[in-house]
């Protein structure tokens, strides 16, 4: 999943929360530091807005799951 790359499609949103839903606490902190080193590699408005809302997903997962926060 490139959340860089132009316009995130419904799949590739679907696809990620699916992946938000499995991921371990591990997965989650090398994803949020993987979109956190991508901004400034991206140049465009809507790069930069894919990366924020993976960011936002991760956080909010974060806070409303407590098995995100290690309880699994």
């Amino acid at each position: 999943m490139h959340l860089s790359e132009g316009q995130v499609n419904k799949e590739t949103i679907r696809s990620f929360l699916a992946w938000l839903d499995k991921a371990t606490e591990a997965e989650l902190e090398a994803k949020r530091m993987e979109i956190q080193a991508a901004f400034p590699r991206v140049s465009s408005r809507e790069g930069g807005a894919n990366l924020n809302l993976a960011l936002r997903l991760l956080e909010a997962l974060a806070r409303l799951s407590p098995r995100k926060l290690g309880e699994r």
